[in-house]
Order: C-alpha cells, then sequence, then structure tokens
C-alpha cells in the first residue's frame, strides 16, 4: 500500500495514478470518502454557486 496526500490541486491524484501504474497496483481516491475542507458544500445559509457545483460534479478525482 502506498498513501499519497497533499493539498487540494497539487497532483497528488495525478501522481498517485501514476506510482500505481508503475507497481500494478489499484489506486482508490478518498475525495469521495469525507467532506473535502476546500470543496463549498451547500448549507441552510449559503447556496453553492452553479458553476462551482459543476466543476466539482465534473472533476475527474470523483470518478
Amino acid at each position: 500500500m502506498v498513501l499519497i496526500g497533499g493539498t487540494s490541486h497539487t497532483g497528488t491524484s495525478t501522481v498517485a495514478r501514476a506510482v500505481a501504474g508503475r507497481l500494478g497496483f489499484a489506486c482508490r481516491s478518498t475525495d469521495g470518502l469525507v467532506r473535502h475542507p476546500g470543496r463549498p458544500w451547500r448549507t441552510p445559509e449559503h447556496e453553492v454557486a452553479p458553476y462551482v457545483a459543476e466543476h466539482y460534479g465534473t472533476s475527474p478525482s470523483r470518478s
């Protein structure tokens, strides 16, 4: 098992896929498991802008 961590949007998923491919490992992203501190979340007081929701909804890390 190799665990790669880092700040959002710094290439950690890209590096993880490359390392997994080179080692013949499966790559599993934790992005969808918990609330990501950098991602906006809808609350009763705050509505996420549509363009922001679209960005995170189509993020490659969600696959």
